[in-house]
């Protein structure tokens, strides 16, 4: 049991990161200065997969982080393993004890824009109290990809430490190469 949910983790931090990846590989300011034919000419494909990356990537670290008893989450999973790996689970705190305040206001977004819409709160103002920049995102993502890795390290038979995390890390600059090739190749 314990393999297969740490399969389900990882492959669910693998989209992750690769929805993280491709969604700043479209919306960021520089690669579109970059390439400001291609994104003239094809702006309205940029601008919706850009933002369909974004709600992955808000809906995803939700899923990831649910606390909710009847879901299958990483914290769920971290609770079974409490009495029989607690240095995993007091490291994973440990990470993610300072950027609890981001994976709050990702959760704001998702409640009341993505997954619902709030009648007190148009979705801009929402997105402007959430305060989501690339760095805050990349660093809500970090510690879920390295506790992902200490998982598989721990419960993946032919998995040692830093295996998966490199995997999830190469099909990110895999994703993010072919975005860019394929924007290069548009001119």
């Amino acid at each position: 049991m314990n393999e297969a949910t740490v399969r389900e983790i990882g492959a669910e931090v693998y989209a992750l990161r690769l929805n993280y990846a491709l969604w700043w590989a479209a919306a960021s300011p520089e690669i579109r200065a970059r390439s400001p034919t291609a994104f003239k000419r094809y702006g309205a494909f940029f601008d919706a997969a850009a933002n369909s990356f974004f709600r992955s990537v808000v809906i995803a670290v939700y899923q990831l982080m649910d606390e909710r008893n009847d879901v299958s989450s990483l914290p769920r999973f971290l609770s079974s393993i409490r009495t029989t790996h607690p240095n995993i689970v007091s490291a994973f705190e440990e990470q993610v004890r300072p950027i609890r305040p981001i994976y709050e206001r990702m959760a704001a977004v998702r409640h009341k824009v993505l997954a619902h819409r709030d009648r007190a709160l148009a979705p801009d103002t929402v997105y402007e109290l959430a305060q989501l920049t690339p760095p805050s995102i990349n660093a809500c993502i970090a510690p879920l990809h390295d506790i992902a890795d200490c998982l598989f390290a721990t419960f993946v038979p032919g998995y040692c430490q830093y295996q998966f995390w490199e995997e999830i890390d190469r099909g990110a600059t895999g994703a993010e190469r072919e975005l860019h090739e394929l924007i290069a190749r548009t001119l």
